[in-house]
């Protein structure tokens, strides 16, 4: 058996490749919207991708799978109460898929979603007990997946208790892997691991150690927030197929267009074109509008408060009139400025690094430059056991930094 493991760091997604070297045939489970990663690992594998797999309809990313079928003829099987607006060939509970000699068996586990399905692999190269389980969305690794995305959290609940016992009828040895890892919307309680076995989850996983009622109760308490565009992905995934997009390009202007400028805010005061917005700049000047009006409420707050310990009523404070909000920094753009004429050599002032970076005119902000001193000393160890080996070294005592403020 063929297998690979391929982790998105930044989402904490999951997502598999499983294939036969003798047959030469794969499927990819729960791919991602970047379907490079699975051609190239089954082409150093020397195996052709024939299916797609999905668990369930994802709500924190797009999937590839309309990649896979518009751009490479693979057919894509989930399961039929996901409602799928695309072609597929529907999931069924225990229904077997053949890889020469691997076997994917499909277990109906509804709960994290009502279409949702466990993949149990078995190598018949190596004998009929199952090796390892896919597990999607529903038992994860120190925990089990939310139940409140797509029913109402007891219904979904109960439905997830059922199917984790499901799960538990396999062996202790099976290998256990999950469609999250630690640092996804979709379980509070995730080992950062990536893998673990049915027999340890059995043993130290909270969720498969408690009754029903106990499990129902906790999972429908949960105050973990809803991805805010979770709805939008669910429609795209469950929609027609999305194939890949026109690369991103260059152009000359903003053509009326607004312009959001991400670089730093030291890069940015060095030089820009305007009609632009930096992204930097304006969450600062949020944070300054909102800190002025909390202390314009502490103020009348305090004005109220010392009025009433004087027995009298404080008066109203006058009416003002409502004044435009101010109107934004000049917008930022991304593009190069142009080629400026040169200018005749300045006396050595020892400040040349920050006589350069001034401010663009017409920037309403005030900046200072601050050199700051710091002493940096880095020490760095390694020990070997048995070994008592052990390391250091220091920096270099200081170093100047020049900070923006």
């Amino acid at each position: 058996m063929q297998f690979r493991q391929f982790v998105d760091d930044d989402l904490g997604c999951a997502s598999y490749l499983i294939g036969d070297e003798s047959s030469g045939e794969a499927v990819v489970v729960d791919p991602a919207y970047s379907i490079e990663q699975y051609l190239e690992e089954a082409e150093k594998r020397h195996v052709r991708i024939t299916r797609v797999l999905e668990t369930h309809t994802h709500a924190d990313h797009v999937s590839g799978h309309g990649r896979f079928a518009l751009e490479h003829g693979v057919p894509v099987h989930v399961h039929p109460e996901a409602n799928a607006e695309y072609p597929h060939e529907p999931l069924g509970d225990g229904q077997e898929i053949s890889l020469g000699d691997v076997k994917i068996r499909v277990l109906h586990t509804p709960g994290h979603r009502p279409e949702h399905c466990c993949f149990v692999v078995t190598d018949g190269s190596r004998g009929d007990e199952p090796w390892l389980v896919i597990t999607g969305d529903s038992l994860l690794i120190g925990d089990a997946a939310r139940p409140d995305l797509a029913s109402e959290a007891v219904e979904g609940a109960t439905g997830l208790y059922g199917s984790l016992q499901r799960l538990l009828e396999l062996e202790d040895g099976v290998e256990l892997y999950p469609g999250h890892v630690a640092g996804s919307l979709c379980g509070a309680g995730m080992s950062s691991k990536a893998s673990s076995t049915i027999g340890f989850e059995r043993r130290f996983n909270h969720a498969l150690n408690i009754g029903e009622d106990e499990f129902v109760q906790e999972r429908t308490n949960s105050s973990t927030p809803r991805p805010p565009n979770m709805d939008n992905i669910v429609e795209i995934n469950r929609g027609p197929f999305l194939g890949a997009q026109e690369p991103l390009g260059t152009v000359d202007s903003p053509n009326g267009g607004s312009i959001l400028d991400v670089r730093r805010p030291r890069e940015f005061v060095a030089g820009h074109v305007a009609l632009g917005a930096n992204l930097a700049e304006i969450q600062r000047e949020r944070e300054e509008a909102e800190k002025a009006a909390r202390e314009e409420l502490k103020k009348k707050q305090k004005t109220v408060g010392n009025g009433g310990a004087k027995g009298k009523a404080a008066e109203p404070a006058p009416k003002q009139e409502d004044k435009p909000a101010p109107a934004p920094p000049p917008m930022l753009s991304l593009f190069d400025l142009p080629a400026q004429e040169e200018e005749a050599p300045r006396p050595t002032t020892g400040r040349e690094e920050e006589e350069d970076l001034v401010p663009v005119p017409g920037w309403e902000s005030e900046e200072v430059l601050l050199t700051v001193t710091v002493t940096v000393a880095v020490t760095t160890g390694a020990s070997q056991v048995g070994g008592g080996v052990a390391s250091t070294h220091e920096a270099p005592p200081t170093e100047n930094l020049s900070v923006w403020a």
